[in-house]
């Protein structure tokens, strides 16, 4: 519909390029303005940690690896619970066939 309002001269070429980009954001990773934060430290939201899994993440290693979460050390500090979120990101990994690590090496697990 973006393209279209486009073709027609109601859009600007990038405005159209902007909102198509949101679009395509918005139905890929389901973005919810709200999306809760798993990983403070680094500031990586639970829909980042669905789409590296989605993309083949099957370990906390290989979440660490593709989105930066749980390499952080400021667990206690930054986290409103006070604990490592490597325990919440284990919780998102689908139970079988996947390897869960309980502790990521930040010294808080």
């Amino acid at each position: 519909m973006i393209a279209e309002f486009f073709i027609l001269g109601y859009l600007k070429p990038q405005l159209t390029i902007e909102l198509i980009q949101i679009y395509k954001i918005i139905t890929f990773s389901n973005y919810n303005i709200m999306d809760e934060i798993i990983c403070h430290c680094k500031q990586v939201t639970k829909s980042e940690i669905e789409k590296a899994i989605f993309e083949g993440a099957k370990t906390l290693k290989d979440i660490q690896e593709m989105t930066g979460a749980c390499t952080g050390n400021q667990c206690k500090e930054l986290n409103p619970s006070g604990k490592c979120c490597s325990s919440d990101i284990n919780a998102l990994l689908p139970a079988s066939n996947f390897k869960r690590i309980s502790n990521c090496g930040c010294g808080h697990c």
